[in-house]
């Protein structure tokens, strides 16, 4: 096993942050316990589902995929602008409600808000995606997708929300068809986003627009209480 610190998330949240990936390997407690015993948070991730009593609040990871395709302009989706920041950050959380960062107590310090809040702005700014799409009713946003592009040619979906009072009006099936054309007039393989396996609606989702699963892994939070009164 190894443990990597993450040193975006220790600076963000302001406490020495971990990542263990497991893969198939077993987790073994004894050992994890000593390795990470200088952090106060660690990401547990593993391609078998964990039974321990250290971990909480694990989720599945469900990534989905497909081919891009064209189609016909969404005439009614577009850029976000910055004059728009504010309203974009409010409808970027509904992405992030059933995240960890949202479910799990331990969080304290608005981690969760804090870190959609940036995510949004970071991907407006084109500094962690090169668009986010939006729909607007009377200049206001209602929904939120943004694409990333990875060095392998394939694009990902990031933050994915429809604004709570406008779900079912087919907004969330114009952000992702415009998405669609999007990927396949940049040339992408794939086009490809994660969820938790608890987003039930974003799944089934994903896969009436065609998205397949591609993989599942597992992730948990391990708190570690004895490096709080350190």
């Amino acid at each position: 096993m190894k443990l990597t610190k993450l040193e975006w998330d220790s600076d963000f949240f302001g406490y020495p942050v971990g990542s263990l990936n497991l893969g198939n390997e077993e987790f073994d407690e004894h050992q994890f316990i000593q390795m990470a015993a200088e952090f106060s948070l660690v990401y547990v991730n593993s391609l078998e589902p964990i039974e321990s009593d250290l971990l909480c609040y694990g989720d599945t990871k469900i990534l989905f995929a497909k081919e891009p395709a064209d189609g016909l302009p969404e005439v009614d989706v577009v850029e976000a602008q910055m004059l728009n920041l504010t309203q974009m950050k409010v409808v970027g959380l509904q992405s992030g409600l059933y995240s960890r960062f949202s479910l799990d107590p331990h969080f304290k310090n608005n981690e969760f808000e804090r870190l959609y809040e940036v995510w949004v702005e970071r991907s407006m700014k084109k500094e962690i995606a090169y668009s986010t799409l939006t729909t607007l009713e009377e200049d206001q946003p209602t929904g939120i997708l943004t694409l990333s592009e990875d060095n392998e040619g394939n694009s990902s979906i990031g933050l994915f929300a429809v604004s709570d009072g406008f779900r079912g009006k087919g907004i969330g099936g114009k952000l992702l068809r415009a998405a669609d054309r999007m990927s396949f007039l940049k040339g992408n393989s794939n086009i490809r986003v994660a969820t938790q396996g608890k987003n039930r609606t974003a799944c089934a989702v994903y896969e009436r627009f065609g998205f397949r699963k591609f993989s599942q892994s597992y992730i948990y939070n391990y708190w570690n209480e004895a490096f709080t009164i350190q």
